[in-house]
């Protein structure tokens, strides 16, 4: 959607075998399997982890955020919990809510394990956790979801355009 409407390009996506772990959850055995080769394509969609390890020196570097609140005025929603209409009962919503709260808990020990299995910094793993990301929708988040979505029919990505349901608080 940026690519065709900011930049006029019509780009052709294919999967490069650009990983970030392998099958088993472990960190891929040669860390340049983390970026692309660069004679197999002219881009990448770097995002998470791989993102903030990634040397990029010399590369033109796109903020997927920044471009897309630059488009539509809208932040960004890079992912979210969702689930099929008929799993969406109020169980799950009170164990996704749980899930949350001792995310809040214990952030301090999740900043600690995701630093160790990262190899970054905790002051690094904590200013992204912190700083980077936000853990409730707000308006301009679901603004945003609505345009996307809008954008992807318009565009053929998508082939029907639902609008987004939420289980209650």
């Amino acid at each position: 959607i940026l690519l065709k409407r900011v930049y006029g390009l019509e780009p052709v996506y294919r999967d490069t075998g650009f990983r970030t772990r392998e099958t088993d959850g472990s960190e891929p055995a040669n860390p340049e399997s983390r970026i692309p080769n660069p004679e197999s394509t002219d881009a990448a969609l770097i995002i998470g982890d791989p993102a903030l390890k990634t040397r990029l020196n010399g590369q033109v570097v796109l903020d997927l955020a920044a471009e897309w609140r630059a488009l539509s005025g809208h932040s960004f929603v890079f992912a979210f919990w969702a689930a099929r209409e008929e799993a969406a009962t109020p169980e799950l919503g009170a164990l996704l809510r749980r899930s949350y709260q001792s995310g809040r808990t214990h952030f301090a020990s999740l900043v600690a394990e995701e630093a160790a299995r990262t190899g970054l910094s905790q002051a690094v793993v904590e200013d992204y956790l912190r700083h980077s990301l936000h853990y409730e929708l707000d308006e301009s988040d679901l603004a945003g979801l609505e345009l996307f979505y809008r954008m992807a029919a318009e565009s053929g990505s998508i082939s029907v355009r639902r609008p987004l349901s939420f289980l209650p608080a």
